[in-house]
């Protein structure tokens, strides 16, 4: 992932890979059971894992559901949806805002017919922290902590016909990605697509092999030069929810990828030149049979081992299991909705949910 633009476009497309094909992506959920250990903990490869409160349970769950689910119809992209979800991301994004009102009060309703009309019900879900569509979608597809799972019948609901997708930087939690559903919706006339956030969408943090059942590493990285070559040294401390701590000592090699790039296209005319070469000394030996053939012994030059070390600062990281849901639990509830009983009707009153 790149682009917010681009993380807009996964979102969308993971959510079009779940309503056309829900048997298929209970199998990609499937993969999820093993990450779950003791005490809730989702373990995610390749980086740090997440504290849950229901952990396993919640994922079998949806599994079961895909499994019994029929193919869903297909939901139009709004421009006018997307501009309202973009909009509120970028909003409460820069100023750390957490739920669905804006920094200026503004609503869903308020944002939504700034760009077209809407009719029948209309849910907003947010969610926070995930860097890829498919984070997105599994967090609100497992709704982990909501036991009336809102947006999970958010997104298996076959009365919506139209979607909005948004996704901005977000101060507190690293991003903010919003989607709408709609069951009617009409674009204004003329509406152009609103830029999102030019800014690179960031990445979850490195670590690999978290040890199971702690809570919290704190990473001592040292990098040096020996004898030419540069490694790093890492001593990893491991908080343990017991509070005890365990020490693990690793060393890497940090790889030059120009050098190595420049080391490969050596090599490539080392070997094409080598072989030209035994081309012509084969040819030459038809015609040089009768000479003697001399054999240099090389002089013997004792080696002598050269240690250099050269050592940068050393740096300090820290990485904490994070909750699945760190936002206070009111904005867990319910996803926002609103509704039109006809087309003159009144919205109904919203309530707040947000996934993390």
């Amino acid at each position: 992932m790149s682009s917010f633009k681009a993380f807009i476009e996964d979102i969308f497309n993971e959510i079009a890979d779940l309503r056309s094909y829900p048997k298929e992506y209970a199998e990609k959920l499937k993969i999820e059971f093993d990450h779950y250990k003791g005490n809730n903990v989702r373990h995610r490869p390749g980086t740090v894992p997440l504290q849950t409160r229901e952990g396993r349970f919640a994922v079998e769950e949806v599994y079961n559901e895909l499994l019994e689910k029929e193919q869903l119809c297909p939901l139009e992209l709004s421009i006018g949806l997307c501009n309202a979800a973009i909009e509120h991301c970028s909003d409460t994004g820069r100023l750390g805002i957490v739920g669905h009102i804006g920094s200026r009060e503004t609503s869903l309703q308020k944002r939504i017919e700034d760009y077209g009309k809407w009719s029948g019900n209309v849910i907003e879900a947010l969610d926070y922290g995930s860097v890829s569509g498919a984070e997105v979608v599994l967090s609100l597809l497992i709704d982990d902590g909501l036991t009336t799972r809102p947006h999970r019948k958010a997104l298996l609901n076959p009365m919506f016909t139209k979607i909005g997708v948004g996704a901005a930087p977000h101060t507190e939690f690293k991003t903010c990605a919003c989607v709408i559903f709609a069951a009617g919706y009409t674009d204004n006339d003329d509406l152009t697509l609103m830029e999102p956030s030019d800014d690179t969408v960031p990445k979850n943090p490195e670590i690999n092999n978290w040890l199971e059942g702690a809570v919290k590493l704190t990473c001592e990285i040292r990098e040096e030069t020996q004898n030419g070559e540069k490694v790093r040294r890492i001593r990893k401390h491991w908080e343990m929810a017991d509070k005890s701590i365990v020490t693990q000592d690793e060393i890497e090699k940090i790889v030059d990828e120009k050098k190595e790039k420049a080391h490969d296209k050596n090599d490539e005319k080392e070997y094409k030149h080598q072989e030209h070469k035994e081309y012509h000394e084969q040819d030459d030996h038809k015609h040089q049979e009768h000479q003697e053939h001399q054999v240099h012994i090389p002089e013997h030059h004792e080696h002598h081992e050269h240690f250099e070390t050269l050592t940068t600062e050393t740096k300090i990281e820290e990485h904490e299991v994070p909750k699945e849901h760190e936002i206070p639990k009111e904005f867990h509830e319910n996803p926002i909705v609103k509704s039109k009983r006809s087309s003159k009707g009144s919205s109904s009153g919203s309530s707040s949910s947000s996934n993390d």
